[in-house]
């Protein structure tokens, strides 16, 4: 039978996600604890992401916009920072 699909997963098997990094973005900028996986990760448009319908840079803005929501105030861009710091395993 011919290979039809292959599949990954992604996070903490191919790539270290580095959440030590991700906490202390969360600490030095005064958020909760996993808001930085919150507001990239758990949200409708991740969901289409994940299944190849969405866009990425779309998704990127939209997760930042509800990093800033949640603290209330303008933010530099700490997702980007926190996959900065992401290497392979």
């Amino acid at each position: 039978m011919p290979i039809r699909a292959l599949i990954f997963d992604f996070g903490g098997v191919i790539t270290n996600m580095r959440w030590d990094v991700a906490g202390q973005l969360e600490q030095k900028h005064g958020l909760e604890k996993r808001t930085l996986l919150r507001t990239l990760y758990e949200a409708d448009d991740w969901r289409s992401i994940e299944i190849g319908q969405g866009e990425i840079d779309v998704w990127r803005e939209s997760a930042h916009k509800r990093l800033e929501e949640a603290a209330g105030r303008p933010l530099p861009h700490l997702h980007e920072q926190w996959r900065n710091s992401w290497g392979l395993i």
